[in-house]
């Protein structure tokens, strides 16, 4: 844009001539329909101008131009439909051209102007800042809305100052939401440790869970967009809050028990014998404890020297067979190709191997309560199914709760083991009820599912889809309750593309 072109649309000393010169021109490059004439606008022109508007998000960016622009389509639309007459109609039309016209410049200048707003503001809405972090985004969003309407008005210069403010609250309302969707779980286990007293109780501990959180608090802070490590940091936190809540319940048990220290002494050293037995040492516990921990760790280590032994002997035996392969080989006069056959084979062997460790990783990622990992075959390839077992959706909704976002989270690492694969969400449900019902909302659960995973990772549609099967597919007996709660589930289905 022209440094000396005027932005206010109330300056008194504006020459019409180049005004009009301006807008042809902006007509010109924007390729628009020229609208100075009614009977040069037609309704499919109109639509274009539409689709041109939604194509650079004027619907976002110039919402009130944009919005001006549709009510004024539709009503001549309207008065098409009822008889009114053409003058009536083309100026409607006239009217709606103009708007979206307006509105496609204003959305280009406020991305071409503020291009950090709309990377806080997209950031925002894919992070579910509006409901997870609704004060802080709403006063963004308010500098937001003032931002647009500034630009729609051409007073950049106080758009300018209100896009800053816009932006800081968008990143701090993301941030918020990040933080709510990593933490969240930690902070019911923090506010349990405070209830069961825990600051009193087990002091030590509770101050070493405060200190992982803040950790976690402190690395999303300087990296928010590092969501695995975050996850594991948050992890750590939480765990830290459970040994606290678990050692101040025993203290308490023993208090009330009134049976004095003993008993709880007689189980450690119970457990201290039994490693020691599985060791082939012999435990004594009438001196200092340490001793004894001293000589299990000393086994231990013992037993990983000797891990690493057989280790080196396989890898030194594994480098002679390689050897002797490739003597056999010269022997038996080999080709090439069968060389290459041989190379594609370890290929496939390496390829099964790194195959393995991702599934393992995927396992380790849920606890028994959580979920499970199915390794499975489809159409001759390799799948897995992560099937969400905790994940549990409100009666006859399909909104997703805060407490589950830990568990999306952890599904989200998951399909990011197997970038190269299609992600199929499946939703399924009991045979309680209506089909028809059920069979809708098991797809609008996994379309929730999928939109969580899909906005949070940026995938590609042809990336992720969601099916819902209703009571199609049951995993157990429908006619007990326990069977009716496996069959109410979703599943992440990852196949090989």
């Amino acid at each position: 844009m022209p440094k000396n072109r005027q932005l206010k649309s109330d300056s008194s000393d504006s020459n019409p001539l180049i005004a009009a010169l301006i807008i042809c021109l902006l007509m010109l490059s924007l390729g628009l329909p020229n609208i100075t004439r009614a009977q040069d606008l037609t309704f499919d022109e109109v639509k274009a101008l539409i689709e041109q508007a939604s194509g650079v998000r004027a619907e976002v960016f110039s919402k009130n131009n944009y919005d001006d622009g549709l009510k004024a389509y539709l009503q001549a639309d309207i008065d098409r439909q009822s008889g009114k007459s053409e003058k009536n109609i083309a100026k409607n039309l006239i009217n709606a051209g103009s708007s979206l016209q307006k509105a496609i410049e204003a959305s280009q200048l406020f991305q071409s102007t503020f291009p950090d707003l709309v990377s806080a503001y997209d950031g925002a809405k894919v992070v579910y800042a509006d409901s997870l972090a609704s004060k802080t985004y709403q006063d963004g969003y308010g500098y937001f809305t003032s931002v647009v309407s500034k630009i729609e008005k051409g007073d950049l210069e106080a758009a300018r100052k209100a896009a800053e403010s816009a932006q800081t609250s968008l990143r701090n309302a993301e941030l918020e939401a990040i933080k709510v969707q990593t933490l969240s779980g930690v902070w019911d286990l923090q506010a349990q440790a405070q209830k069961a007293e825990c600051p009193k109780e087990t002091p030590t501990l509770f101050a070493a869970a405060q200190n992982a959180l803040g950790e976690a608090e402190r690395y999303i802070e300087a990296d928010r967009y590092d969501r695995p490590a975050a996850t594991r940091l948050a992890g750590e936190a939480g765990y830290a809050f459970q040994h606290a809540i678990f050692v101040t319940e025993l203290i308490k048990k023993q208090q009330e028990d009134k049976t004095g220290w003993e008993p709880i002494i007689l189980n450690a050293e119970k457990q201290l014998k039994d490693v020691s037995v599985t060791l082939a040492l012999e435990s004594k516990f009438d001196r200092d404890w340490q001793l004894s921990t001293q000589a299990i760790i000393a086994a231990i280590k013992s037993l990983q020297d000797e891990r690493r032994r057989l280790q080196d002997d396989l890898a030194q035996r594994d480098q002679h067979i390689g050897e002797l392969e490739a003597d056999l080989g010269k022997l038996k006069g080999q080709s090439d190709q069968y060389l290459a056959e041989l190379e594609v084979k370890r290929e496939q062997i390496q390829k099964q191997r790194d195959f393995d460790e991702k599934v393992q990783r995927v396992t380790a990622l849920f606890t028994p309560s959580e979920g499970s990992v199915i390794r499975t075959s489809m159409d001759g390839s390799d799948a897995i199914i992560i099937r969400l077992g905790s994940l549990i959706f409100p009666s006859g909704s399909s909104n997703l709760r805060k407490e589950d976002f830990p568990l999306l989270e952890k599904a989200k690492q998951a399909v990011t083991e197997f970038p190269d694969w299609k992600i199929e969400v499946q939703g399924h449900t009991d045979s309680q009820g209506d089909e028809a019902k059920n069979l809708k909302l098991s797809q609008d659960r996994a379309d929730a599912v999928m939109q969580y995973i899909k906005l949070g990772l940026n995938l590609s549609d042809d990336a992720i889809s969601a099916i819902g099967y209703g009571k199609t597919r049951p995993i157990a007996p429908n006619d007990t309750a326990p069977g009716r709660n496996q069959n109410r589930r979703i599943e992440i289905v990852l196949r090989h593309s």
